[in-house]
């Protein structure tokens, strides 16, 4: 291999592992910039996750790539009923909204003011483009989950578009209850009206929030308080 041709493999290799991840939009970029929208997509429902769904999804694997997928859809699809009855039944927050409205406040108060951020209010879909000249913004969660195993996850991701349609930044970011304060069953976080699965929801937005900031913007941010497990009443646990 002729010596020349290193450079461009290394490059090419930087490309596919995403180089995305150095930019950060600071003063000096903001400066290049014409305009900044910033949006979200809609928030998929809650699921939650039993034993008895993940046994269907288990048994199913027996049945070929079809019977997986079907069996998979099943899950999911019982999944999805009980959250959706949980979060009408104790009014729990929209966590893609709180996530969006906290990033664009934390944007508000730390990017230069030139250009002005334009926030779209209602949530686009993947059809969506920008004006030509500006570069876009994107808060997406695409995942919401409470379990016996890992108390409540949440999946994010937030990227940066460029006017010709590149992604020029991207972060993933996955939450999980057990990453900060031991392990919660579906007992403990539905107790009181879901009492502490709203403060987890709120810890979890914030906490993303943080990430997206820190990684977008390369400025120091201060982290929730990380919890220590409480001590749940077992009186207030619906058995």
């Amino acid at each position: 291999m002729r010596r020349g041709c290193f450079p461009m493999v290394a490059c090419l290799l930087v490309v596919l592992q995403g180089c995305a991840g150095s930019f950060h939009l600071s003063k000096s970029e903001t400066q290049s910039m014409r305009a900044i929208q910033v949006a979200h997509y809609e928030t998929p429902g809650l699921m939650k996750k039993t034993m008895k769904t993940e046994a269907i999804a288990i048994a199913s694997m027996g049945f070929g790539a079809i019977g997986s997928m079907v069996g998979a859809n099943a899950s999911m699809g019982i999944a999805g009923k009980e959250g959706r009855q949980l979060t009408e039944a104790y009014g729990l927050p929209d966590f893609g909204d709180m996530v969006f409205k906290g990033f664009v406040e934390k944007l508000r108060e730390n990017v230069p003011k030139s250009p002005e951020l334009q926030v779209l209010d209602n949530p686009i879909d993947d059809e969506y483009r920008a004006p030509d000249s500006a570069h876009l913004i994107t808060v997406q969660v695409v995942m919401v989950a409470i379990d016996d195993w890992n108390g409540l996850s949440a999946r994010t991701i937030g990227k940066v578009i460029s006017p010709r349609g590149s992604v020029i930044w991207e972060k993933i970011y996955n939450y999980k209850t057990t990453d900060f304060s031991g392990q919660y069953s579906l007992k403990e976080l539905e107790a009181d009206n879901g009492s502490l699965l709203k403060q987890e929801i709120a810890r979890a937005a914030e906490k993303t929030v943080s990430v997206l900031f820190v990684n977008l913007t390369g400025l120091p941010s201060v982290d929730p308080p990380q919890q220590t497990r409480p001590d749940v009443n077992a009186s207030s646990l619906q058995l």
